[in-house]
């Protein structure tokens, strides 16, 4: 069976609850998907689709003990396209691991643009996020932003379910 993996940094538990108290509040069941818990993505599934991760992880770990760790730095709220509600995260040795770790895959990946941030919202198929549902985000998060965390290693992250993962340290 192919697994669905992606690998990603996890926020401190704190740091975590608090974005997932505000990602409950403020669900809209119908214009909303259920939220996944509080991460950094460094490397999408589409990415890992032909790697197994028994033979991958090993060299992930390698690269992320020699990168990390790295002092991360949640600065403001932003939107790709009204479609996902974000906070940016800023250091630059997660675009250098992200890059170390794609020149392993082995076929070059035509990546996009890196923006390292953490999810808040995400809206199904035909919707987009209102203004209002924007300002009331960023009324409950960004009173606490700026704020850091260090992130000293990476996890493995494998779909079991369309919106629920298995979480795994490296």
């Amino acid at each position: 069976m192919e697994q669905h993996y992606f690998i990603g940094a996890t926020l401190p538990k704190d740091l975590s609850q608090v974005i997932s108290d505000i990602q409950k509040e403020l669900l809209i069941p119908h214009k909303i998907l259920t939220p996944l818990a509080p991460h950094i993505t460094i490397l999408e599934p589409h990415l890992l689709e032909a790697i197994p991760p028994d033979a991958f992880i090993p060299q992930v770990k390698k690269v992320a003990d020699a990168v990390l760790p790295a002092q991360i730095v949640l600065t403001q709220t932003a939107c790709f396209n009204k479609h996902i509600l974000y906070i940016e995260a800023k250091n630059d040795k997660l675009t250098e691991l992200r890059q170390q770790l794609l020149s392993l895959l082995p076929e070059p990946s035509a990546s996009q643009q890196f923006h390292p941030h953490i999810t808040l919202a995400q809206t199904k198929h035909n919707q987009v996020l209102t203004d209002a549902l924007i300002t009331s985000y960023r009324e409950r998060i960004e009173p606490s932003l700026p704020t850091s965390f260090m992130v000293s290693q990476l996890s493995y992250f494998e779909w079991i379910h369309p919106r629920t993962y298995a979480l795994y340290d490296i």
